[in-house]
C-alpha cells in the first residue's frame, strides 16, 4: 500500500493547574510530503508543525517537517 502524509500540528498549553499538549490534523491527506507542507503554510502560515506518514490507516511515522 502507498505511503500517505498529513499535517499534524502541536500545541501546548499552561494553566493554573497544570499543562498539556495537544496534537491536531485536518486528516487531510496527500500522495507527497510536499503536498502536505504546502498545505499547512498556506493555511496557517507558520512553519511549526509535524508530517505524519500514514499506511494502512494508521500512523506509522511521525517527523518534523522538511
Amino acid at each position: 500500500m502507498t505511503d500517505k502524509y498529513i499535517v499534524i500540528i502541536q500545541r501546548a498549553y499552561c494553566f493554573e493547574y497544570g499543562s498539556c499538549i495537544s496534537y491536531d490534523s485536518d486528516l487531510k491527506f496527500f500522495v507527497s510530503s510536499i503536498d502536505a507542507i504546502n498545505h499547512i503554510i498556506d493555511m496557517c502560515n507558520s512553519d511549526d508543525f509535524n508530517i505524519g506518514t500514514v499506511c494502512n490507516n494508521k500512523l506509522i511515522a511521525f517527523n518534523w517537517m522538511k
